[in-house]
């Protein structure tokens, strides 16, 4: 079995905010790791990515890489995801699951400190979890980053606003039935209202961002932009089918049909052996610096979630030269913005393929972001 280790890396970049990076924002998932896993080719030696949650780090699993390097700036979302990838390697998937506090199976706290006993994994790890979970009693701890917090209560405001309507939405599993019924019952402009109310940038910087919030430059209001997104949801099948508009209406998963690409069985599975084959290796620090200063293995495929959308102009024009010597020739660099679309980056030895994955952006849950594609250049 392979041994993960825990590099903690000190330099981290100065435009990053520590009051709203070193904290554990996110618990669940925030991005539907389904695109980076169809960018990424089976057997690929070395992949990086930012930790998160570690639901986005744990589709790539199942690609089998040789080696994961996986990268944040905050310790606590390291250690959560190990944590995740550790209960994805002991448990079978009904145990990791009902750990996780994903549907259908729901287990008691005794059952879960006890599934928790059974993890090896590192002291500090252990150590920070043994806290979280003897302050929250042994209860599941998928909805309890900042992120997940705003979305519950998002959920509420939705529940007031929208009534009984709320329930409707799910309860279809027929989508003829359902695209009946949001043409002709669903209170659209309730729902529009309650978007104007919640879609702008004082609301997720109060709640959320903590200033932090990205600075907008996609054309358009922020009302239209998150009624655009929530339109090519709504488009792309059953609500029940997804983990997004679950937890914006409900604030929970409720349905399992709606559970993310991870909790899958074919891919779980998949995870699961590609978790115990591969060498994994745990970074603190600045994603852009660990790739820079890689000298050992290089990466493959780098996978940036939407830390570009936070970085400064000179940042911004110049990540993809700071990251080149650490990568191999062909690497592809998938880089997601929120809000913001970086603009003069320096691409050079690069080639942009994002115009080939087209069907891979908008299969993606949340829709909440664009996305680019970069592929080093062989020399």
């Amino acid at each position: 079995m392979a041994h993960p280790t825990l590099v903690y890396q000190k330099k981290v970049e100065a435009h990053m905010s520590d009051t709203y990076f070193n904290t554990l924002n996110y618990t669940l998932a925030n991005e539907d790791t389904a695109l980076e896993r169809d960018l990424l080719r089976s057997g690929c030696n070395h992949v990086l990515s930012v930790a998160g949650s570690g639901a986005r780090v744990l589709p790539l699993f199942s690609r089998h890489p040789h080696k994961v390097t996986v990268a944040d700036l905050s310790r606590e979302q390291l250690l959560l995801t190990e944590l995740r990838i550790e209960s994805a390697r002991h448990f079978d998937r009904g145990d990791f699951l009902a750990f996780w506090g994903y549907p259908p199976r729901s287990i008691s706290p005794q059952e879960r400190k006890e599934l928790f006993n059974q993890l090896q994994m590192s002291s500090e790890c252990r150590e920070l979890f043994n806290g979280i979970f003897s302050a929250n009693g042994y209860q599941s701890v998928l909805y309890s980053g900042r992120w997940e917090r705003t979305f519950s209560k998002i959920s509420k405001m939705c529940r007031a606003a929208l009534s009984d309507s709320v329930e409707q939405l799910f309860s279809f599993t027929d989508e003829f039935e359902f695209r009946r019924y949001l043409a002709l019952e669903f209170p659209a402009w309730r729902w529009n209202a309650l978007v104007f109310l919640i879609g702008n940038s004082r609301f997720f910087n109060t709640l959320l961002y903590r200033g932090r919030f990205p600075p907008k430059n996609t054309p358009g209001s922020h009302y239209g932009f998150y009624r655009a997104a929530y339109d090519r949801i709504f488009s792309q099948g059953l609500p029940r089918e997804n983990f997004f508009l679950q937890l914006t209406f409900l604030g929970e998963i409720r349905f399992a049909e709606g559970n993310p690409i991870e909790c899958h069985p074919e891919v779980f599975e998949d995870i699961q052996s590609g978790i115990r084959s591969a060498e994994i290796e745990y970074k603190l620090g600045s994603v852009i610096d660990i790739v820079e200063q890689n000298r050992d293995v290089p990466i493959d495929f780098v996978s940036l979630s939407d830390v570009p959308s936070y970085f400064d102009e000179k940042t911004a024009h110049d990540f993809l030269q700071r990251m080149m010597p650490g990568l191999s020739q062909d690497a592809l660099v998938v880089a997601r913005y929120y809000l913001r679309i970086l603009k003069g980056i320096d691409d050079s030895g690069y080639v942009q393929l994002s115009f080939e994955f087209d069907r891979f952006f908008a299969a993606e849950k949340t829709q909440m972001y664009t996305t680019d594609v970069f592929k080093r250049q062989s020399a």
